[in-house]
């Protein structure tokens, strides 16, 4: 799939450590590279978690996996797509900022230990690093400079 406009984005959740339930719910723009999580209670939560999300971001489509945390999507009221089982190579963009999220909170880090204002600063910094992919310039300006046209989804209207 081409990378040509902002507001197609990846979403998931977070893997956690065992026994624990907080995760996060996360969506990247497939061109900018724009990054947006929030903490949720529990991975049943992660719509709700899109939604609050996508509140003031112009989104187009969505692409998810097949997990039961996304069964609700219809309440998005987005274009949505799914890649197919077991093929996480099918939402790179969004495995790939996991990755760059790991740097920040380890693989065995309990995320009930950050709180939401620790979460925010991390997904600052990622969107103020500049890319090589955007030229050196940040997520946030690319996201910021060519946004969709005033096209939301019907969760945000």
């Amino acid at each position: 799939m081409e990378r040509a406009r902002t507001g197609d984005f990846e979403g998931d959740t977070l893997g956690v450590p065992t026994g624990t339930h907080q995760t996060l719910a996360a969506l990247v723009d497939r061109a900018s590279l724009y990054f947006l999580a929030v903490k949720i209670s529990r991975k049943k939560y992660a719509v709700g978690g899109y939604r609050r999300l996508l509140e003031s971001t112009p989104v187009s489509t969505l692409t998810l996996d097949n997990g039961v945390e996304h069964i609700r999507y219809e309440e998005l009221g987005l274009d949505t797509y799914f890649a197919h089982p077991y093929r996480s190579w099918e939402k790179p963009i969004i495995e790939n900022t996991f990755q760059r999220l790991r740097r920040f909170i380890p693989k065995k880090a309990r995320l009930g230990d950050y709180t939401d204002g620790e979460i925010a600063a991390i997904v600052q910094r990622m969107n103020h690093t500049p890319r090589k992919r955007l030229g050196y310039r940040t997520p946030e300006e690319v996201f910021r400079k060519y946004p969709l046209p005033s096209s939301h989804c019907e969760c945000c209207t």
